[in-house]
């Protein structure tokens, strides 16, 4: 099999208008990346960054790997690139992640996923609670800043 282009096939049924079409190319992926994890992960490393909705969801639907083809120390690579798809800019595919793609994998691999979302949640609290602590507009001191870490 040719993965490389077998890829760019998917690319393309990614974007497609059909939406049958997008979920059959992101399951498709997933189905490729569980048989051939790193050059799967290697080949799709640009599609959580692609200029379009449709193929960033793809790539965030092929996270959804099955408990009977993948080991724990795949999913490292695999939240690490959830992690940045979860916050795109576009709902089409925040949508996807979330209560999609998180929750099966929470579900999946609790022991996990459970503390890398509660580490990412105290990521976000701290970076939020940074934000609202601007200099020189509010006078924040160091202990301050400390407090929120």
């Amino acid at each position: 099999m040719n993965l490389r282009r077998r890829i760019s096939e998917l690319r393309k049924l990614a974007d497609s208008d059909d939406w049958w079409d997008r979920e059959i190319a992101g399951f498709a992926l997933r189905d490729l990346i569980e048989d051939h994890f790193v050059e799967g992960m290697k080949l799709t490393l640009h599609w959580p960054k692609h200029r379009s909705a449709q193929i960033r969801r793809a790539a965030c639907q092929s996270l959804m790997q099955r408990k009977a083809k993948t080991t724990d120390d795949r999913l490292r690579p695999i939240l690490k690139r959830l992690e940045v798809l979860m916050s795109d800019d576009d709902i089409y595919v925040r949508k996807c992640c979330g209560p999609y793609v998180v929750a099966y994998l929470a579900y999946t691999y609790p022991r996990i996923v459970i503390p890398w979302l509660k580490d990412l949640r105290e990521r976000i609290g701290v970076g939020e609670r940074m934000s609202r602590c601007r200099l020189p507009y509010r006078r924040c001191r160091p202990r301050t800043v400390a407090s929120f870490l």
